[in-house]
């Protein structure tokens, strides 16, 4: 079967926000287990860029006592034991995910996939030393996996162990040098130790470099507060109250900061907001009282024991075994249809085999859950481009350019196809020249200059060629279209 290469763009790897709060005024809070911090493992979203060529699309239960330990390559692993008084459909739901992650991890050990397909598993019995030994073991064969670190911060952060987290956070960095998006996290645990010269040094400047959010203000003006500069401080609160203005937090150190600096119209005021959005939290956690934990239990578990497939799928695909892959999506797809990341996965497997037809259900089935994403439109016409459905592909496409006017997507496609169907060069090229205005990418210039080259405007493709080939110089594609150009006259 002919393997076609295929670009992915990936998704943000999820960071969790440190759910800290100033010392001395607020608790530390301490997440229920059942919680997760942020959503499983980076997420690889289907990208079908190409040129005009790139129209093609790259592309037995272990559950029963006793269970020893198995040991690989110094490493032992076994499933969890799940509590006593589990529900019963708990229970079951975690035995058949038990044997799927106990096959993974028989066939393939150093699976780092597998390994966190086994950490979610603990995590779902409630071991949080386990769960704490996987994610552990995550890092050992993947130094700068941002999830394992994500799970070792809240486990950390769930037993107070601060000074667990400062060591995370440079273990981190040391790993990965220039990530500094555990800096929030260190500021914050720094700042329950009361080490607040360090968490200054190490908060400041990554905030006023812009990369911080509402907690990271917060607590660097907790910081200050407690350094005595309620000045600072309170600036630093007010851009808190900016980035989150219904933050009841925010108002209360708003408060505070005044009081000291004895502005007492702004210290009412501030007051009276944050006794108003604490009524408002207040009565939005009344109404979710009720049949509070049932609810979590149908909607979470299902969650859960799909991201477990996930991981499966992910090891297996990695070992070449896609069939496999397949399957445990599959499962993972039944128990939570609602997975956006199993179709996405689900799809790009399909493209890569040649399964047309699939990879046109699952996007579609994409555009369904998440319709705000413009990428999966412009993948159905490119899907449908490749079963020369033509005019339909040109609809998806000439709406995907009324529907998202700034962005190059649709203006790409549509040039692409253009060029694919024989059809009006000119306005192939007047639409590659919008992708390039919005976005000139090597990509969008390269197309641009086929485009430009099948008019015979020499100017345009020579110049579109060389910004490409600058771009990127050793891109093969690149190269061809440069040396394809008459040099100038």
């Amino acid at each position: 079967m002919t393997s076609h290469p295929m670009t992915r763009l990936s998704s943000r790897e999820p960071v969790a926000v440190p759910s800290v709060l100033p010392a001395g005024s607020i608790r530390s809070r301490r997440p229920v287990v059942r919680r997760f911090a942020g959503r499983l493992a980076p997420v690889a979203l289907i990208s079908l860029v190409g040129v005009l060529a790139g129209f093609a699309i790259g592309m037995c239960s272990f559950w029963a006592d006793p269970r020893p330990a198995l040991d690989t390559a110094g490493w032992q692993w076994q499933l969890p034991e799940l509590p006593a008084g589990i529900e019963p459909g708990y229970r079951e739901q975690c035995r058949e995910a038990g044997a799927a992650v106990a096959e993974v991890l028989a066939a393939h050990p150093d699976s780092p996939d597998a390994v966190s397909a086994l950490g979610v598993l603990y995590y779902l019995a409630h071991d949080l030393r386990g769960e704490q030994a996987c994610w552990e073991r995550r890092l050992e064969l993947q130094p700068q996996n941002a999830f394992a670190y994500t799970r070792l911060f809240e486990l950390a952060q769930q037993q107070a162990d601060y000074q667990r987290i400062v060591d995370l956070v440079h273990q981190a960095e040391a790993a990965d040098p220039g990530n500094l998006a555990h800096r929030g996290r260190l500021g914050s645990a720094l700042l329950y130790l009361q080490r607040n010269e360090e968490a200054k040094t190490a908060l400041e400047p990554y905030v006023k470099a812009g990369h911080g959010d509402a907690d990271n203000y917060l607590v660097l003006g907790e910081v200050c507060f407690q350094l005595d500069d309620a000045r600072t401080a309170k600036r630093y609160f007010e851009a808190a109250a900016a980035l989150a203005p219904d933050n009841a937090a925010m108002y209360y150190s708003l408060a505070k900061a005044c009081a000291k600096l004895g502005e007492e119209d702004l210290v009412a005021q501030h007051r009276a907001t944050f006794q108003r959005l604490k009524e408002v939290e207040a009565e939005i956690r009344k109404g979710k009282s009720s049949q509070r934990q049932q609810a979590q239990d149908d909607v979470h578990i299902p969650i859960r024991i799909a991201e477990i497939m996930k991981h499966v799928g992910l090891a297996y695909q990695d070992a070449g075994e896609l069939e496999l892959a397949e399957q445990a999506w599959r499962r993972g797809v039944e128990r939570n249809p609602d997975n956006s990341v199993l179709r996405e996965l689900l799809s790009d497997l399909y493209l890569r085999q040649g399964r047309l037809v699939d990879a046109l259900e699952c996007i579609r089935e994409l555009q369904r859950l998440t319709p705000q994403n413009r990428l999966h439109d412009r993948n159905e016409g490119l899907v449908l481009s490749r079963l020369q459905r033509y005019d339909e592909a040109e609809a998806v496409f000439r709406q995907l350019c009324r529907s998202a006017p700034v962005s190059s997507l649709g203006y790409a496609a549509l040039a692409q196809l253009l060029l694919l169907r024989n059809g009006d060069l000119h306005e192939a090229v007047s639409l590659a020249r919008r992708a390039v205005a919005f976005e000139p990418s090597g990509d969008n210039l390269h197309l641009l200059g086929l485009a430009a080259l099948q008019v015979g405007d020499l100017a345009t493709a020579r110049e579109a060629a060389q910004r490409a080939l600058e771009s990127d110089p050793d891109n093969p594609k690149y190269r061809s279209l440069h040396a394809s150009i008459p040099p100038k006259q």
